[in-house]
């Protein structure tokens, strides 16, 4: 069984000025209402109801400063994933998941959609 350990929202090493404009960004990004922008918005909103809404806000910066690095590596433009691809690929783990518990329990099912 694992130890419930409460992990600390702090970034400790960096620039600290960078980091208070990635969380600036960050909730910019989270709160506005183009269309396009709505990956981040729906990844925060699901982040804060699991661990509030401030290590939230640094995630979600994090995820900013990834995009940032990526596209100056590739030299290639953002382009945000694919929301509904994303959630049909979750539903296909998932159900494969299920299966393979009830095979483990001595059943077989034919799935068809």
């Amino acid at each position: 069984m694992k130890a419930l350990v409460k992990k600390s929202g702090r970034i400790t090493k960096g620039n600290p000025h960078l980091k208070t404009v990635l969380v600036e960004c960050a909730w910019a990004a989270t709160h506005c209402n183009k269309k396009g922008e709505d990956f981040l918005r729906n990844k925060y909103y699901s982040m804060a109801a699991r661990m509030g809404a401030k290590k939230a806000l640094i995630a979600i910066g994090h995820k900013i400063l990834c995009a940032a690095w990526h596209m100056l590596k590739n030299k290639q433009p953002f382009t945000t994933p694919d929301v509904v691809a994303l959630q049909q690929k979750v539903k296909t783990k998932q159900l494969n998941r299920y299966l393979q518990k009830i095979k483990q329990l001595g059943y077989e099912i034919a799935i068809q959609p």
